[in-house]
């Protein structure tokens, strides 16, 4: 199937389900007491959570009185977030962190720093890759890597290597990476990792897509390995990273409450646990991975060979 007729499809499933309308409707078979939980003594980490999906989620799991520890790539504008966090949830055990997700031997830093502080019994109850960007142009890291394979697919990936022995070691621990509905037009290729293709005419909304799916089948791939961690990847609903999408939906957006929704569903609610590790959810249930007819399934042996290439990057760099 052409990507034209691909993007067509998810353009008009998306403005029914992806909008306000969509989450209204899905909301209504929600139970209200899923969201009930005490986080008290929960370890938690939420990346990019200054703004956005990342921050609504923040508050929601602070409010809930979880240990809570937020990766920012600016100083400033992470304390500030920080410091409304603090009032608004009446949480002081909030703690900044200075990470560029995209820089490996930033995450590594962070990791090492992190563990070290929580001693031999370090506990991490639920990671939460919410970091991401979508580059309206071409754009390469200190690292020499392209900024959108580096932010969304290898910082995403090494974050989550590091932290698994830590997060294997914790009962009950969850990985909940905030994907998006924008991975729907795209297969995974593994042999232009870093969209050296489009060197002559840059495409963010396609190498984001390509980068979201590939958060997806590595989501797969973890719960297969590590089966004592319950894994899940999300599609947030429409936001402001599906720009040819947004264009049609107007005052229909998602607020970034109605958005981050099921990202907190999956980090603490008991419900979610009957989701199948792995599971790409969306509006508190599992959803797809691949329109009909899309041609986007791969075989699992690019996803290994996949983890195999970004475990070699990562190692090259710190």
């Amino acid at each position: 199937m052409s990507l034209l007729l691909r993007s067509s499809m998810f353009t008009l499933w998306g403005y029914q389900a992806f909008t306000k309308a969509g989450f209204l409707r899905a909301s209504k078979s929600f139970d209200p007491n899923d969201l009930n939980v005490d986080l008290s003594g929960k370890v938690m980490i939420v990346t990019g959570a200054n703004s956005g999906l990342g921050k609504v989620t923040a508050l929601e799991l602070a409010k809930r009185g979880a240990e809570l520890h937020i990766l920012c790539r600016s100083p400033n504008l992470g304390a500030s977030a920080r410091t409304e966090l603090i009032e608004q949830s009446k949480n002081q055990n909030i703690h900044l962190h200075v990470v560029d997700i995209s820089r490996p031997a930033m995450i590594k830093e962070f990791v090492s720093t992190f563990l070290r502080s929580k001693g031999d019994g370090a506990q991490l109850h639920v990671l939460v890759n919410n970091a991401g960007a979508l580059f309206t142009e071409k754009t390469v890291t200190p690292d020499k890597l392209d900024g959108s394979f580096a932010t969304n697919t290898l910082g995403t990936y090494y974050l989550t290597q590091l932290l698994i022995p830590t997060l294997e070691k914790t009962p009950g621990s969850r990985v909940v990476t905030v994907s998006s509905g924008g991975m729907y037009n795209a297969r995974l290729d593994i042999t232009d990792l870093q969209f050296e293709r489009m060197a002559e005419k840059w495409n963010g909304v396609l190498a984001y897509a390509y980068d979201k799916r590939a958060q997806v089948e590595l989501t797969e791939l973890w719960a297969e390995r590590h089966p004592k961690i319950h894994f899940f990847s999300m599609h947030p609903g429409v936001d402001k990273s599906l720009p040819s999408l947004n264009k049609y939906v107007g005052d229909n957006l998602r607020t970034p409450e109605q958005g981050a929704d099921s990202i907190v569903w999956a980090a603490c609610a008991k419900s979610a646990l009957s989701i199948r590790s792995g599971a790409f959810i969306f509006d508190r249930q599992e959803a797809v991975q691949h329109l009909t007819l899309a041609g986007t399934q791969c075989p699992k042996d690019d996803v290994v060979k996949l983890a195999a290439k970004l475990d070699e990057i990562a190692a090259s760099l710190v």
